[in-house]
């Protein structure tokens, strides 16, 4: 009779375990990658604020294209009428491993030689992604 009872009680926990850990998980890993593109976020801003202080006033028209072929990053791309920094999640597709990885973007307006373009920073997502399924994983 007490091992009936304590195979119940242990099923029972069972259950509940399962239940919460159904629960938690996804809800464990939308927080962390919701942490981890904040943080995403955060670079990206920082990268803008660099490129405004430190080399704006510095770049001409004329050094637009041979920027952008010493950065990958940090793009200067025609305007698209911006009128204040938009971030967005896009994708890229890397031909050397070929997969689509997921990228986070931020366009921002800027003004160089008096001709408004507009800033295009990257970041790759796809750590965040691989470390998040590792820690659910560990969890």
């Amino acid at each position: 009779m007490n091992k009936n009872l304590l195979q119940k009680t242990q099923r029972a926990y069972l259950y509940f375990l399962i239940l919460l850990f159904v629960i938690i998980a996804p809800l464990f890993y939308i927080i962390a990658h919701h942490l981890y593109v904040g943080k995403v976020d955060e670079s990206l801003i920082l990268a803008k604020t660099k490129f405004m202080q430190r080399s704006v006033s510095k770049l001409k028209i004329k050094d637009i294209a041979t920027w952008n072929s010493f950065n990958y990053k940090i793009k200067i791309e025609k305007y698209k009428a911006l009128n204040n920094d938009t971030l967005f999640n896009t994708s890229f597709c890397n031909f050397s491993e070929k997969e689509i990885e997921p990228i986070r973007e931020l366009n921002s307006p800027v003004v160089i030689g008096g001709k408004n373009y507009t800033l295009s920073v990257k970041a790759n997502l796809l750590e965040s992604e691989d470390s998040i399924t590792t820690l659910l994983i560990l969890f």
